[in-house]
């Protein structure tokens, strides 16, 4: 027990392996902060909130569901309902407990319902209040809930980007209000674009309107079959910051990273997807931790997405629309020749990236920002973790977890083995 308590506090302050060698890959709590779903099913002496949270990130609903149905509540009853909720509202509305750390839940799915509107409660969160007001279709109230929830973190409003067909990233525009930086160190901010033209201009329009004015945008156009390349090119003839570099064949998103993060000049180097939004302080705001401290290596921020048909907010977990950006993550380019380039391979490998710089520095070697709305991206169905996770038999699902599994235990072998990973190094995984 104590073996658990030492590992469960390490978990809480971001040092998974240590915790995971604390209590020996056994303690279901460490797993569920790691990631390692399949672990946690492989533990099977007590059924715990965390197995229904691990059934539910396999997609197996039911089975979630049904445990979900015997267990008394414990710590992690509000994820386990936040993530059941967005897949089966109807269920989860009808055996939510009656708690106040469930109310973003249940105001969630009776939004997703069309029960009621809750976006004139003030107790809820802003963006679940934003969620309410786009489904009833208030788009008044909707502007000023986004406008509230701005300020409320300390950023300027957006002014406008709310329309009949809900957030647009094209109208999305904040007022330079904030004081611009030029002489700053230089930012490369790595860009990857295969068939984008309906939202790379709005991508590249957010970068440009920057406050840290001192940046590269290197796109690379992998391999597109639409305007993607001729919009590009256009923008680059306006603005010398911009850069296009063009692929003749797809090469695949992570090895196109590779290739953009090979030709970045900056001292930082950040990623950016091209159907994302950016609040025009997003990388004055990430680039400020690393030259206060040149013991920081890493810097990363949060964002909400919305879904591409409605342009409302979409989340997998109930609780909160706000989530943490892996695609955020703004780094020195000195880290980079000792933590090597992205897996080409993986699903979900700029997780692993960030993993695997905190493994060379420590977990505090990256610091993510307070939560706040520093971008907004979409929810598409041809998205690489869609098309896997809409696959057969949730053959997508159990893909992402069993290579999530992979990069930790390859992790935790590098750390009784230094030398195992590193720069260009190609990973060796174990079927699990």
């Amino acid at each position: 027990m104590m073996r658990n308590a030492v590992a469960r506090w390490w978990s809480r302050q971001g040092d998974h392996y240590r915790a995971l060698e604390s209590c020996r890959q056994k303690d279901p709590q460490v797993l569920l902060g790691a990631g390692m779903f399949l672990s946690i099913l492989d533990q099977t002496q007590k059924q715990t909130s965390c197995h229904a949270i691990a059934k539910a990130k396999l997609g197996d609903w039911q089975s979630a569901l049904a445990l979900a149905s015997r267990l008394k509540p414990d710590r992690h009853t509000p994820q386990m309902y936040g993530v059941l909720a967005p897949a089966v509202p109807e269920e989860v509305l009808s055996m939510l407990p009656q708690t106040d750390h469930l109310t973003p839940v249940k105001a969630y799915c009776e939004s997703h319902l069309g029960r009621r509107s809750n976006h004139h409660t003030a107790s809820l969160p802003h963006l679940h209040r934003l969620y309410a007001a786009l489904k009833c279709g208030n788009l008044s109230s909707a502007k000023k809930i986004l406008a509230e929830a701005y300020a409320r973190q300390g950023l300027e409003p957006v002014s406008r980007g709310i329309t009949e067909e809900g957030i647009d990233l094209h109208e999305l525009y904040v007022p330079q209000t904030a004081a611009q930086t030029r002489h700053g160190p230089l930012i490369s901010v790595v860009m990857t674009a295969y068939n984008e033209e309906r939202w790379i201009q709005a991508a590249v329009r957010s970068l440009l309107r920057q406050t840290w004015q001192n940046l590269e945008i290197i796109i690379i156009d992998d391999g597109s079959t639409d305007r993607t390349r001729s919009i590009i090119q256009n923008i680059a003839q306006r603005d010398d910051r911009v850069r296009c570099v063009t692929l003749p064949k797809n090469i695949g998103l992570w090895a196109a990273k590779n290739v953009g993060i090979a030709l970045a000049d900056g001292e930082f180097v950040t990623m950016h997807d091209a159907d994302d939004w950016s609040h025009p302080r997003k990388l004055a705001d990430q680039v400020a931790p690393l030259l206060r401290n040149t013991n920081l290596q890493a810097t990363s921020s949060h964002y909400m997405r919305i879904d591409e048909e409605t342009g409302h907010p979409f989340t997998r977990d109930a609780r909160n629309f706000l989530r943490w950006n892996p695609s955020s993550f703004l780094v020195r380019r000195s880290a980079l020749q000792r933590i090597g380039n992205f897996y080409r391979h993986l699903l979900g490998a700029d997780c692993e990236f960030i993993a695997r710089l905190e493994l060379f520095y420590g977990p505090r070697a990256h610091k993510r920002l307070k939560p706040a709305l520093y971008s907004i991206g979409l929810n598409r169905s041809t998205s690489l973790s869609n098309l896997f996770r809409q696959s057969e038999g949730n053959q997508g699902a159990l893909k992402r977890c069993q290579d999530w599994e992979n990069w930790r235990n390859l992790h935790l072998g590098e750390r009784q083995q230094p030398g195992t990973i590193g720069f260009g190094a190609t990973p060796t995984f174990r079927t699990i």
